[in-house]
């Protein structure tokens, strides 16, 4: 679509669309420069006279030095009649070019794209403000109006919890919907808003979510993969690094299979999901832990024996103080919970501050 000056110079024009949400489309304004001698003319909008005997003088160029897009919905002020606004952040408007020059008898156009992707139904107001060397016209501003209706826009966001199977759906649609229907890819669906499901079996799962308003209905879908469900039980803490330093923190874990190196400057890691190793109760194993070369370190383990997601004193398995190659012969417990994957934490930290807890902070390990 094309708004085009007849022989007036550079004269605004506003536009006004709908879209459905998340989609968007381009529209084109375009400037014509037409050399006459002096006029004058009569301006009339929706047949509203503007302007009598407005003159048109001969103009052998026009440059467009500059456009900006200007969004009154937010901190508009007004002065002798021009808007002046904040710059347009929401980008549900853009253009391009925003410099050029029009010719005499020729026409320079400015791409408009309307975007309604994230926004929920209503309607926006922005000013296109284009200044130039016209002395007749050095700036016009052209409003432009999106009217985004209001049918429902599905999209939702998940978090895993672990390897334990369980996922948690967050629904971030757009334009109120009142009902729900989620298919979890298993076989399972729930009609909640914020549904939470446990998945038993690893594998790729599609999951489908159906939103319904007023004004219609909309689906999202996205693709989920679970690996070594039923892991260990999440744990009750994830303890941070309050001032991570490079070359101090956890290089290397090696436990019978297990073989992980990792570099400085982590902060809290979770392998649970992905490193793993079977042991057999009664049975010893040596556990080696290398930290950085630059500083000695103090290190601490743990083995969640009762599988309950928190750390005792009775499940320490290594306490090992000021070195850089930290070991342990580790014999595993009878009081150990059976055929069922069990978490292990290492905290490290500077040797001159104290040993890891379980749950606490540490200041420059890991």
């Amino acid at each position: 679509m094309y708004f085009e000056g007849t022989t007036l110079g550079l004269y605004s024009y506003s536009q006004s669309i709908t879209l459905p949400c998340n989609l968007n489309q381009w529209y084109h304004i375009e400037f014509k420069n037409i050399n006459f001698s002096t006029k004058t003319f009569d301006f009339y909008v929706d047949n509203v006279l503007i302007q009598s005997n407005f003159p048109f003088c001969s103009q052998t160029s026009v440059n467009v030095s500059q456009v900006h897009l200007f969004n009154y919905d937010y901190a508009t002020a007004y002065y002798d009649d021009v808007i002046i606004g904040e710059p347009l952040s929401d980008l549900w408007v853009t253009y391009q070019p925003d410099t050029g020059t029009v010719p005499v008898a020729d026409t320079s156009i400015i791409n408009i794209l309307f975007n309604s992707t994230g926004l929920n139904g209503g309607t926006y107001y922005a000013d296109l403000i284009v200044n130039s060397n016209d002395p007749l016209n050095p700036q016009i501003s052209i409003p432009c109006t999106l009217n985004v209706s209001y049918n429902p826009c599905a999209d939702f966001e998940y978090s895993l919890s672990g390897c334990s199977g369980i996922v948690g759906f967050t629904d971030n649609s757009l334009n109120a919907p009142i009902s729900w229907m989620w298919n979890f890819g298993d076989g399972s669906t729930s009609s909640q808003q914020n549904p939470t499901h446990t998945y038993t079996s690893t594998g790729t799962y599609n999951i489908q979510l159906i939103i319904c308003n007023a004004y219609g209905c909309d689906t999202a879908t996205h693709s989920i993969t679970l690996t070594n469900i039923n892991g260990p039980v999440p744990a009750s803490c994830t303890p941070q690094t309050n001032s991570p330093y490079t070359y101090i923190g956890i290089f290397n874990v090696i436990f019978n299979t297990i073989n992980n190196s990792t570099g400085s400057g982590d902060d809290y890691q979770d392998y649970s999901c992905t490193d793993w190793t079977t042991v057999t109760v009664g049975n010893t194993y040596t556990l080696s832990v290398q930290t950085g070369y630059s500083y000695n370190e103090n290190v601490r383990a743990w083995i969640d024996y009762n599988n309950n997601g928190s750390f005792q004193t009775s499940e320490m398995i290594l306490d090992s103080y000021n070195n850089v190659y930290h070991s342990a012969n580790v014999t595993i417990s009878g009081t150990a919970v059976v055929n069922t994957p069990l978490r292990m934490r290492i905290g490290s930290d500077y040797y001159s501050m104290p040993s890891p807890e379980t749950c606490t902070n540490v200041e420059y390990g890991q």
